[in-house]
């Protein structure tokens, strides 16, 4: 019985683990979206400034 209930701890960490590796990844693609957008905001400027 302690057996399995340890078993069902360590599925609900490995679990637990994944939806955090999930979350960091989607974090990590807006962080990468944005900083895309702003790249390319700053270019548009200096594109104007140097015309």
């Amino acid at each position: 019985m302690s057996e399995f209930r340890h078993f069902r701890k360590q599925i609900f960490r490995k679990k637990q683990k994944s939806r955090n590796l999930i979350r960091q990844d989607i974090l990590l693609g807006h962080m990468k979206e944005h900083c895309n957008q702003f790249v390319s905001k700053a270019r548009m400027s200096n594109l104007l400034q140097n015309s």
